[in-house]
């Protein structure tokens, strides 16, 4: 029964893929475009910890140096909205037995998280050289961006696309086939529209993304002339598109 269950389901799965498969003859293409930028913005997330036998001393610390964080930034001409803290977090430590088990209650860990904005790039150093410099912060984190960074994918996508459609002609002209309308086309970072659409068993047809590249981490011996912290000279930005080209008969 079990033979015979399988035997129609795989009948069912051809009959399905066979339906969905395109009936015209059609190539498809990906291609990318990237360019890489200069920083304009950053965002640093940190967390102010306190651990105290008390719990509520330990909250005094940690509203303490949220006040401070709040100072810095109207000291460096950063906006209230510019700063999102979240809720308290409470965790309870307890003492380790010498089986390593853990016993009475040793204290409490506060935390609060912490993100600031920063939307002039000259900003950042002064704001994350005081965060390490200041008492109870921690895990501090910086994301760099461009403020037009819409703008800037969105001409990526155009180029991406020209880029397509060039790969395609030259690969029909190779063939020595004409090139139809485009019969689909997708962002995405890989082919999983397709399989939809044509319903393909065969995964091993298409092309995924190549990682990314990759990018050494600075040298040990560098030592920075001011601040122990540096902003990258450029990030790089990089779209994709997938196009289906109907081929002419």
């Amino acid at each position: 029964m079990k033979k015979l269950f399988l035997v129609l389901f795989l009948c069912i799965s051809n009959l399905v893929f066979a339906s969905d498969a395109p009936n015209f003859p059609f190539l498809s293409v990906k291609s990318e475009a990237d360019v890489e930028l200069k920083p304009d913005t950053a965002k640093i997330t940190f967390v102010i910890k306190e651990f105290n036998k008390e719990a509520k001393e330990a909250t005094k610390v940690v509203v303490q140096r949220a006040q401070a964080i709040l100072h810095l930034a109207k000291v460096l001409n950063v906006n209230e909205d510019q700063v999102i803290s979240s809720e308290y977090g409470k965790s309870i430590i307890r003492k380790q037995g010498e089986s390593y088990n853990k016993t009475d209650i040793a204290g409490y860990e506060i935390t609060q998280t912490f993100t600031v904005t920063i939307d002039q790039i000259s900003k950042y150093l002064n704001m994350v050289d005081q965060l390490v410099a200041m008492q109870n912060v921690d895990d501090i984190r910086s994301e760099f961006d461009i403020s037009n960074r819409a703008d800037v994918e969105s001409q990526l996508i155009k180029q991406a696309s020209q880029n397509a459609r060039k790969k395609a002609e030259n690969l029909a002209a190779g063939m020595n086939v004409k090139l139809g309308d485009v019969f689909a086309l997708s962002t995405d970072n890989d082919f999983s529209p397709y399989y939809a659409i044509f319903g393909a068993p065969n995964y091993d047809q298409f092309v995924v993304n190549s990682p990314p590249d990759f990018v050494p981490p600075p040298s040990l011996d560098f030592i920075p002339d001011s601040s122990i912290m540096f902003v990258p000279k450029s990030i790089k930005f990089r779209k994709s598109v997938n196009v289906i080209f109907k081929i002419k008969s």
